[in-house]
């Protein structure tokens, strides 16, 4: 038995008059059409913005010159350097700030203070000279 065409699947909308009203009647509208300045023309470097004689592509399809790529990922090792640097010199300071925090010793004062004392503190900041070295090296 055929069923009624108004009983059929996908008979509906899937959008109600409020959604279709808000969503599709700003399709295509001036205001969110894309201007002809953000676009890049065609067969031109994305990132020199100059018409390409030697091109290279990216993997995701974006043309670059060579040129301008190559000086590009220069200039970014170049930086990746100085920001390794520093954070080489910051690790480093942490360690010794550890290394000083870790060696220093104030004894209670309810503790008598004695000559017996010191070799205890020598051995442990000896016993942990190896690891304050491997850390600053």
């Amino acid at each position: 038995m055929v069923r009624r065409k108004s009983q059929k699947q996908n008979n509906h909308n899937p959008f109600t008059h409020q959604e279709a009203r808000s969503t599709l009647t700003h399709y295509g509208t001036q205001s969110v059409r894309v201007g002809s300045d953000s676009q890049l023309p065609f067969g031109h470097c994305a990132l020199s913005l100059n018409p390409i004689t030697d091109a290279v592509v990216s993997p995701s399809g974006t043309l670059y010159e060579r040129e301008a790529a190559v000086s590009y990922l220069m200039r970014e090792m170049e930086k990746l350097k100085v920001w390794r640097e520093a954070y080489e010199q910051q690790c480093e300071n942490d360690a010794k700030e550890k290394a000083e925090q870790v060696c220093k010793f104030r004894p209670s004062e309810d503790v008598e203070k004695s000559d017996d004392d010191l070799p205890l503190l020598l051995l442990g900041c000896v016993a942990l000279a190896p690891h304050i070295n491997n850390i600053l090296n």
